[in-house]
């Protein structure tokens, strides 16, 4: 338990580069949780990276003012715009082949802290 800034570090592979992919967001709260994580896993080597993910159409996509000050209010009007202007949908991002191992005292707690699927009433 804790916050993203405490835990991610923790999450860190000792002397290994680390990068954390995570979703770019826009409220306020989550703006400051991004950059207490940055600082966190940069004091250890680590980089964060965002990427946008909360809408069809990537935002740098969108047949609008980068500002999105001429973006519609109205579905039907954005719908047809993107329609008719918009460079279409971005294709997904590659799977990874692999993934480096957990690191194992990360494991042992979680074997321990996380309950069995019977006390969870399954």
């Amino acid at each position: 338990q804790g916050t993203p800034e405490s835990i991610m570090p923790k999450l860190m592979l000792k002397d290994a580069e680390t990068t954390v992919l995570a979703q770019e967001e826009v409220t306020d709260e989550e703006l400051r949780v991004d950059i207490g994580v940055r600082r966190a896993i940069k004091a250890l080597g680590g980089d964060l990276k965002l990427l946008w993910g909360s809408t069809l159409y990537h935002k740098d996509d969108l047949p609008f003012k980068p500002e999105l000050t001429d973006m519609p209010d109205v579905f039907t009007p954005f719908k047809e715009t993107c329609e008719r202007k918009s460079k279409g949908v971005r294709p997904c991002t590659a799977t990874p082949s692999s993934l480096p191992p957990l690191p194992a005292d990360l494991l042992e707690s979680a074997n321990s802290a996380v309950p069995p699927l019977t006390a969870l009433g399954f």
